[in-house]
């Protein structure tokens, strides 16, 4: 049932009998019962279904156990890490993503989410490695602006300092195209743009598995990733090149 206007959603007993493919008396008892529980309404000249909107706040709560349940075989060595719990609350909001799940379509993934983007690309990384270093200088050589956030400790590449683009990557930093900041620790991954995001959790021994995610460019999807970003980037500390192990 769907919360909709009486006269375009015609939920009578025989079209909900079609729809789900079960027999009108079965229909019948479930119709009873979500009654009785108050959430949905019958109108008593036509005979048509609604949800109530007890029924309708309900339904909305679903999405978290849709997600969760989707993804209950992921779910059974990853964690939500470190979320507060006013985004673990709002997770269903992550429903509508597809779940990558080896290192090549998380790669073919992030280079597209960079090379798409037209505004901004902010990032939450425990390690950058050369292929997103790579990936992101065309982008902000652009005039995309990049935040990303690295944990103390986070590994750098090397092999950077010896690109002729370095330079010029300081220069952005210097323009503020490029922001860069800290935290303690990191245990969720993420890398969004305007229109496309990207989001890891740990694995249940606390590290931020990089080679599966969770992407989509659904809005709700989105509007989750951001607000999540934006969180850590205002409880974040100023960058600090001495906490970089560099490989």
């Amino acid at each position: 049932l769907k919360e909709e206007n009486n006269n375009k959603n015609n939920n009578n007993l025989s079209k909900l009998s079609k729809d789900l493919s079960i027999i009108v008396q079965e229909v019948h008892r479930h119709t009873n019962r979500l009654l009785k529980a108050g959430l949905v309404q019958k109108d008593s000249s036509t005979g048509y279904f609604s949800l109530t909107t007890f029924g309708n706040i309900v339904v909305m709560q679903l999405s978290a156990l849709d997600f969760i349940s989707k993804n209950r075989n992921y779910f059974s060595d990853h964690t939500l890490g470190d979320l507060p719990l006013k985004f673990i609350q709002r997770v269903g909001s992550l429903v509508n993503s597809q779940l990558l799940t080896n290192s090549v379509a998380v790669f073919e993934y992030q280079k597209e989410l960079f090379s798409t983007s037209g505004s901004y690309v902010y990032t939450i990384l425990p390690e950058v490695p050369q292929y997103l270093i790579d990936s992101v200088m065309p982008t902000i050589e652009k005039g995309v602006r990049l935040r990303y956030i690295l944990s103390y400790n986070a590994v750098l590449p090397k092999k950077r300092h010896g690109i002729s683009k370095h330079e010029k990557f300081h220069t952005l930093i210097n323009k503020e195209i490029v922001q860069r900041r800290m935290i303690d620790n990191i245990q969720v991954g993420l890398i969004i743009n305007e229109t496309q995001s990207m989001i890891s959790f740990s694995t249940v021994k606390g590290k931020t598995d990089m080679n599966s995610a969770f992407c989509s460019s659904d809005p709700i999807f989105h509007d989750w990733c951001l607000d999540y970003f934006n969180y850590k980037w205002e409880n974040s500390k100023s960058f600090n090149p001495e906490k970089i192990t560099e490989a």
